[in-house]
């Protein structure tokens, strides 16, 4: 069961995370719209076509990220798999985070995914974040430049995550993380 606290958290942040890729769905569907108009307007239209299939593919990927953040998180969770839904969501709205993955074997903990979420969440929510490293196929997850609000570092000292805060990093630790199956 996920602390309320958490979820209180969570639902604020999901609001800034998702407002931004709300409007990227949008414009992505504008812009269907606006081809498909030119269509039915002009016999030979082949690129306004294509271009209407890139936005309308565009549209279904930001749409199943936004999606996935809202759904819940099962137990046992990969944190490795969580931060990619989030940053899928981030680089929608214009962001360039770049993950770097140690190793390729995704590991699960049986911490509150619901807090897995909200702490990576929020490391990368603030802007400037831009790399993150995946040690020990999500054991640690260390997020340089990454700040983390009072409220949600005690939320993840609730949950058990390991929370180490230094100049210019973030470093989060997943206790019993083991291979996932």
């Amino acid at each position: 069961m996920t602390d309320p606290i958490v979820a209180a958290l969570w639902v604020d942040l999901l609001g800034k995370l998702a407002g931004p890729a709300a409007h990227a769905v949008n414009n992505a569907l504008n812009n269907v719209a606006i081809n498909l108009a030119v269509l039915q307007s002009r016999p030979s239209a082949t690129a306004y076509v294509e271009r209407a299939d890139d936005y309308l593919t565009e549209a279904t990927r930001l749409t199943q990220a936004v999606l996935a953040l809202a759904r819940p998180v099962p137990i046992p969770v990969e944190p490795a798999s969580v931060l990619h839904q989030v940053v899928r969501v981030l680089e929608a709205s214009g962001r360039r985070i770049e993950v770097v993955q140690e190793h390729l074997k995704a590991m699960a903990t049986g911490i509150d995914g619901g807090a897995v979420r909200l702490v990576l969440a929020a490391a990368l929510a603030d802007g400037t974040a831009s790399h993150v490293s995946v040690v020990e196929g999500g054991r640690e997850i260390r997020v340089q430049s990454g700040v983390l609000r009072d409220d949600v570092a005690d939320a993840a000292r609730r949950a058990g995550i390991g929370l180490r805060v230094e100049p210019g990093q973030v470093t989060f630790t997943f206790s019993g993380a083991q291979e996932s199956a």
